[in-house]
């Protein structure tokens, strides 16, 4: 089950934080993703996957 996004500052932060969380014993894998929007009224862009870590059974695309 996908857990919360956290939100990071740029990019490679992103990939780090990534890589970070997969290795929890808590997370079977983590999707570093990319999306501009407006989070006020909830509408964003599609999302560009920066990087995948861990084992994914989901389409990283349908998580969003």
């Amino acid at each position: 089950m996908p857990g919360e996004a956290v939100e990071c500052p740029d990019a490679q932060i992103a990939i780090l934080q990534t890589a970070f969380l997969s290795q929890g014993t808590d997370h079977v894998g983590a999707i570093a993703f990319s999306r501009t929007g407006d989070p006020d009224v909830g509408k964003f862009e599609d999302a560009i996957v920066l990087r995948t870590f861990g084992e994914l059974t989901v389409d990283p695309t349908m998580l969003w």
